[in-house]
């Protein structure tokens, strides 16, 4: 397997190559599945596609790369998030909330309001979600209050009701953020 940082810098050698990204997928190995969603062309990318490739995707780092490098610079990025976020498959949930968050820190174009159903749904859903899906609804709500000045307040008390949200990451040092101290602490 290749590293990330490998990925990367063949990504930039390539650059965007819509067919090559096709083909890389095609192959099912995870390390040019990733790669593929550095290389996408987002303009070439159709929504059918992104629905396919979301099909096949059994790992939490391939969902939020094809959310990262490709849905997020397509006109269907909040379409999909209406869809994934109500998706009853723990890693098609994920990528909803995962978009959600990249709404919230990069979506210059969406207003607070429309953040509101999203802070309802983690209030009522996140402590019966599945674990992935918890991990990216924990960091919506984060990213809702830390990137939203005019959200804080709401993200603050839907942290305040859920409490500290406890993610299983296997035998690892891995650690989430407790959305409620990070909140606090947030100088937005």
């Amino acid at each position: 397997g290749f590293n990330l940082t490998r990925l990367k810098q063949l990504a930039k050698e390539i650059k965007k190559n819509h067919d090559l990204a096709l083909e890389l997928w095609a192959t099912g190995v995870h390390d040019a599945r990733l790669l593929a969603t550095y290389i996408e062309d987002p303009k070439q990318a159709t929504e059918k596609q992104i629905d396919a490739w979301m099909k096949d995707v059994k790992t939490v780092d391939l969902g939020d790369k094809i959310c990262e490098n490709v849905v997020v610079k397509m006109p269907i990025w909040n379409k999909k998030i209406g869809q994934w976020t109500k998706s009853k498959k723990e890693l098609m949930k994920r990528a909803g909330f995962q978009l959600v968050y990249l709404k919230a820190k990069k979506g210059k174009d969406f207003e607070d309001a429309d953040f509101e159903p999203y802070l309802q749904q983690i209030e009522s859903e996140i402590n019966n979600a599945p674990n992935w899906t918890k991990e990216a609804m924990n960091l919506a709500l984060i990213g809702i209050g830390a990137k939203r000045p005019a959200m804080r307040k709401d993200a603050l008390g839907v942290a305040k009701s859920i409490g500290k949200i406890v993610i299983d990451y296997g035998d690892t040092s891995c650690k989430n953020p407790d959305a409620l101290e990070v909140l606090s602490k947030s100088k937005s």
